[in-house]
């Protein structure tokens, strides 16, 4: 009767790795930011940080003047990494086809779309605070 204990361990496993809570990063002279974990293809799951910013806002006396990367944005606590932010004003006169297909045409073979990827954040939903990144982590290897 061992083969039923087998089953039940690996069931144990399984739910184990399943609940797990989000995993919690720190970057250094920034704060602690929390992730999601995200399937991607069949097999391979990932944590995915979202919104990190890597510039301070260019919002006030900083709009329109280059990125200032050389004091980064710090926060108190655990920011929240598992919401996109708004995007960056682009110009949608002339949209770029070819990158829009090839966006599209990855997401598809991977079982997603663009409103699964980009979370809760609506298609019209634009800031001129936009400089974040979404960073992708293989699953254990944080």
């Amino acid at each position: 009767m061992i083969f039923p204990r087998i089953i039940w361990c690996y069931c144990i496993l399984i739910f184990q790795v399943m609940c797990r809570d989000p995993p919690v990063m720190k970057i250094k002279d920034q704060g602690m930011i929390s992730g999601m974990f995200m399937q991607m293809y069949r097999t391979q799951r990932i944590i995915a940080y979202l919104g990190v910013p890597y510039a301070m806002p260019p919002i006030g006396p900083l709009r329109f003047a280059v990125p200032v990367i050389n004091i980064l944005p710090a926060w108190e606590g655990v920011r929240n990494g598992s919401l996109a932010k708004p995007k960056c004003f682009q110009n949608t006169q002339n949209p770029q086809p070819m990158h829009t297909k090839v966006i599209n045409k990855l997401l598809e073979k991977m079982g997603m779309d663009m409103d699964n990827v980009m979370g809760e954040i609506e298609p019209d939903m634009y800031d001129e605070d936009c400089l974040y990144l979404n960073v992708y982590v293989p699953d254990g290897k944080h």
